[in-house]
């Protein structure tokens, strides 16, 4: 075969360095034959494109975690402005422990007030935070178990708020968060979602970003 029936370059074109010549040892640096160049997939290896979607369950999956965060913050603005209400129904032990305590009645009612909104300011940053925690470590498809138990210990709580809500919207968003804590756990554990999960543990290469 002679240089002008090489099917690597243009008949007339002289052979240009990543090109190999029939008859000609590859040069020192030059790759060989069938060689991926620098930027090339090996065979095998999946290009971006080729990576395996997330099945619909750990898409819709996210969706609930993200709705989880913004129903968490609904419920600490919630209680924030349901403060004056919560610590009105409890004046009369406000006053009985400041008067134990020997303090003034009003002092201890004020300072009570900014206790209560500060728990209520951790308590919503922390719910918050962990479903958007979650939303990404599941994204990932890592985190499952951890997940699972603190879905568990959010019912209980969850519980009690139904149980004895303060009003009618306490128990709305009560509600409404006890319904994404169950979707969640059906979407995490779905066959389609534990295959997924289970290949992402595994390290395919087709799961990894």
């Amino acid at each position: 075969m002679s240089q002008d029936d090489d099917p690597y370059r243009t008949p007339g074109q002289p052979p240009q360095p990543w090109q190999h010549v029939p008859g000609q040892q590859p040069s020192a640096g030059q790759p060989s034959p069938g060689m991926p160049y620098a930027g090339q997939p090996y065979a095998g290896q999946p290009s971006d494109l080729e990576r395996a979607p997330r099945p619909p369950a750990v898409v819709r999956l996210g969706q609930v975690m993200l709705a989880g965060a913004v129903v968490a913050v609904l419920q600490g603005v919630h209680a924030a402005v349901a403060a004056d209400d919560l610590l009105a129904g409890a004046a009369a032990d406000l006053d009985e422990a400041a008067t134990t305590s020997g303090l003034d009645p009003a002092s201890f009612a004020d300072l009570a007030g900014d206790v209560f909104l500060g728990v209520v300011l951790v308590v919503t940053v922390v719910t918050a935070g962990l479903w958007l925690l979650f939303a990404r470590l599941f994204d990932r498809g890592s985190g499952r178990v951890v997940g699972t138990v603190l879905a568990a210990l959010n019912g209980v709580t969850l519980v009690s708020g139904l149980l004895a809500p303060t009003d009618l919207l306490e128990w709305l968003l009560s509600a409404v968060m006890a319904a994404l804590v169950v979707a969640g756990l059906v979407l995490l554990w779905r066959p389609a979602s534990s295959a997924w999960f289970r290949a992402a543990a595994a390290g395919r290469p087709d799961l990894t970003w």
